[in-house]
């Protein structure tokens, strides 16, 4: 296989007992290592140098799932359910979006990842669902449900696929689309489940493909594109430094 592509991945934060603590759910970094990636963790350092000199050492990106995104960013007063991310997660993840998107790295966001790249793109989200019981199930009572994925996108390409089952984690999503990107698939009550810019450097999917067991039904897929992805960018970069 060659030398493995370096995929980055944004952390959680979370204020426990004065400290701050920055963590990462080892689903989302087993994917990429299993699928040939090498997976590394970055630290939430809202600088924009900083999140610069991490998006040019990379050959791709994962946006992890998270809390909710502050409503303010996208003009709305924040709903009683909404549990919005810290302040300092909020300030480094809108900084990245904001450079990934402007970038040419290939990037897999998942679940408020998704929710992330749609605001950052001037699109709005819907702060809860009406669906709720369908579409937010917990790490020990999974939900599961069909979704849409729409002919002639690179989704569809990825997955081979016009149909599956996913599992569900959420009680937000995409109710305006962000300027740049494109609704590739639906679930079967007309939740947005994936967003895609249309030269299909960055795919979003509002499920957790990483959560699947073994090489899952999407897992392998998205994961595989993305590290493909970024093998052929690498490969365009010669003098990039070997991981």
């Amino acid at each position: 296989m060659g030398h493995r592509p370096l995929i980055l991945l944004n952390c959680s934060h979370r204020r426990r007992y004065g400290r701050d603590v920055q963590f990462w759910d080892g689903a989302y970094s087993d994917a990429v290592f299993e699928a040939g990636g090498e997976p590394l963790v970055t630290a939430c350092i809202a600088d924009p140098d900083h999140i610069k000199r991490l998006v040019a050492m990379a050959d791709g990106f994962v946006l992890v799932g998270s809390d909710d995104i502050p409503p303010r960013w996208f003009g709305q007063k924040r709903h009683r359910r909404t549990r919005v991310m810290t302040s300092r997660r909020a300030a480094f993840d809108r900084l990245l979006a904001q450079t990934l998107l402007a970038s040419s790295l290939p990037v897999l966001a998942v679940c408020g990842g998704l929710q992330l790249i749609n605001v950052v793109a001037g699109g709005t989200l819907i702060q809860h669902l009406q669906s709720c019981d369908i579409h937010h199930g917990t790490s020990r009572q999974p939900k599961h449900h069909p979704l849409n994925i729409k002919p002639a996108t690179h989704l569809h390409r990825i997955l081979k696929k016009t149909s599956c089952e996913v599992n569900s984690f959420h009680h937000q999503a995409v109710e305006t689309v962000g300027q740049g990107l494109r609704v590739c698939a639906v679930s079967e009550d007309g939740v947005v489940e994936g967003l895609e810019t249309p030269d299909g450097r960055i795919v979003c999917v509002q499920w957790h493909p990483e959560r699947e067991e073994g090489k899952g039904v999407t897992k392998s897929a998205l994961f595989g594109w993305l590290i493909t992805t970024a093998q052929k960018l690498r490969r365009n970069r010669p003098n990039k430094k070997s991981v």
